[in-house]
């Protein structure tokens, strides 16, 4: 019968489209921004300058509104400050009312309308605008979708300081997505995104040093990436360095370092790190032998979408290791990760 396979695939970081009102996804929308510090002047100064025309001041005083910073929270009131900021030529408030209708905070949610704010924003100068609306363009919301005009809104974006917009337009140039296939550029556009503290840019920037995609190979750097990665916050930064100390792959082979990393990745929602620790309990690499952690790993990682940890733990349930043996449970988790496209559960399903 199959037994347990370590998996040591790096992977990078492709798009992701969620969307928020004060913060977001690394590839996602950018939330509400503030155009000046909403903690050096009392509401009462925001308030009585708004009134008196100061577009900027009605931006910031939506903002308050919207955290509930000094006023009580009122999405509703952000957003006819917002409005009234943007009438006013605030491209900050033309940009925070985009995100409102975005969502549908205090005005109906109007994808349309939203992306038209995002454009005015964008002409007025904020970077933000030009990054939103080029994910409106590329999802088709609220506007024909294109990838070519996402494109250029990204690199608007990217120009102005969105290091968002670097990250995606990078992510555009690696995959020739509205723009010319080109992984020189792309690590470029990675380069910029982590120098601006993106920590997918730094992972991403890593795999184009691990394959030499763009750059010249070098397993060194790449692992210094990942944990530049890995320390910002992002899980796969983490699964990829430990990768690198299992194989000793750019710094100094060890497995408890690796498990160490696998660990945190695994903490982090990366079911592979939980995959590749189960694997270490299994042959005791790293760590202690405990078929029961392992068994509780491979669910973990079946159950986050990594058809080996399927597979693992089904090999864990055929042969009774650290879990009761169960042959039917055996066999539904084989099925599951032969749906999930590993053929070595395929066959493992036929041999039932």
């Amino acid at each position: 019968m199959s037994g347990f396979h370590g998996s040591a695939a790096r992977r990078g970081m492709g798009l992701c489209v969620v969307l928020g009102l004060l913060g977001a996804c690394a590839t996602g929308r950018q939330g509400a921004t503030a155009s000046q510090d909403t903690q050096a002047q009392p509401v009462e100064r925001f308030t009585a300058e708004c009134t008196g025309g100061d577009a900027e001041a009605c931006d910031t005083l939506g903002l308050l509104y919207v955290q509930g910073d000094g006023v009580p929270q009122d999405a509703r009131r952000a957003a006819a400050l917002f409005e009234k900021a943007c009438e006013g030529g605030s491209a900050s408030g033309c940009y925070n009312l985009g995100v409102n209708y975005d969502q549908g905070n205090g005005v109906p949610q109007d994808a349309r309308r939203a992306s038209a704010l995002y454009e005015k924003a964008c002409e007025g100068g904020a970077a933000a605008g030009c990054y939103n609306l080029g994910v409106s363009y590329a999802q088709g919301s609220g506007v024909p979708q294109d990838a070519h005009r996402a494109s250029a809104l990204y690199e608007k974006a990217c120009e102005g300081g969105a290091v968002l917009a670097c990250l995606n337009l990078g992510v555009r140039y690696m995959k020739g997505i509205g723009v010319p296939q080109d992984a020189r550029r792309a690590a470029t556009l990675f380069d910029k995104a982590c120098e601006g503290g993106n920590a997918q840019g730094c992972l991403n920037l890593g795999v184009s040093y691990d394959q030499g995609d763009g750059v010249p190979q070098d397993a060194r750097h790449a692992s210094a990436l990942y944990e530049k990665a890995c320390e910002g916050g992002e899980a796969q930064g983490c699964f990829n360095l430990g990768v690198s100390y299992a194989e000793g792959s750019g710094v100094p082979q060890d497995e408890r370092r690796a498990v160490a990393l696998y660990e945190k990745a695994c903490e982090g929602g990366d079911a592979q790190g939980c995959f590749n620790l189960g694997v270490r309990y299994v042959k005791g690499l790293g760590a202690p032998q405990d078929a029961r952690r392992a068994s509780a790993l491979f669910d973990k990682a079946c159950e986050g979408g990594y058809a080996q940890g399927c597979f693992g733990l089904g090999v864990s349930y055929e042969q009774g290791f650290g879990v009761p043996q169960d042959k039917a449970r055996a066999a539904a988790l084989f099925e599951k990760a032969c749906k999930g496209g590993m053929e070595q559960a395929c066959t493992a399903l036929d041999a039932e």
